[in-house]
């Protein structure tokens, strides 16, 4: 993320931050209050916020307010724009309309240039996307179209991106960076401004979530 750009000073958002085990290191070098996280499992969420942020000895950079439990992809409540944002192992277990539906969700919460970073399990172009693939990684890994673990075809996600509506919000860009999984990332940069319509939501505050103590 460093080498693409990230600075202390910058606001990033952790789309599926989960318990925050890669978190803790983006909230460990930003400034304070920078980093936000929205996940829509309260549990993991929970488990994350009261125990490896002080684990890992960052539990004073955020706030309950730097996060927040979400099914519908909802910034809004964060009231801030973003230079940067994650999806790691989000799109892999989601199928292909959920890209798209959350590229238009989060667009109008980017600023202009900013980068929001994704992994897949791209198969390879050549392939019947209908049968199941297996990938070796620390563990195999089996996926298929239709059911979790997702597999999709770099060309889909080119031809998706062609889309009026995509086309308008993110330029898309495939990076050759290793990731521990030998999953594959992406970057979509977000374009000028325009206006959005904003989509019902359904979240809720970490901090009306019941304390460990």
């Amino acid at each position: 993320l460093k080498r693409y750009g990230l600075k202390e000073d910058m606001k990033f958002i952790d789309i599926g931050c989960g318990a925050m085990r890669s978190g803790v290191r983006i909230i460990d070098y930003l400034n304070p209050f920078n980093y936000y996280g929205i996940d829509v499992n309260t549990s993991i969420l929970h488990a994350g916020y009261y125990s490896e942020l002080l684990n890992y000895g960052v539990q004073d950079k955020v706030t309950e307010e730097n996060f927040c439990v979400t099914d519908n992809f909802e910034l809004d409540q964060f009231n801030t724009k973003f230079d940067m944002g994650m999806a790691q192992s989000v799109f892999t277990h989601l199928p292909m309309n959920h890209i798209h539906y959350c590229l238009v969700k989060v667009a109008p919460f980017f600023k202009a240039g900013g980068k929001f970073f994704m992994t897949f399990w791209f198969c390879d172009e050549e392939d019947d996307i209908t049968k199941t693939k297996h990938f070796k990684s620390d563990v195999l890994v089996e996926t298929n179209l239709i059911y979790d673990i997702f597999h999709i075809k770099r060309s889909q996600l080119t031809n998706m991106m062609q889309l009026r509506e995509l086309n308008s919000l993110w330029e898309l860009e495939y990076l050759p960076d290793p990731h521990p999984r030998l999953q594959n990332w992406v970057v979509f940069s977000r374009k000028l401004d325009r206006k959005s319509t904003h989509l019902n939501s359904s979240h809720t505050d970490i901090s009306r979530m019941p304390s460990s103590a």
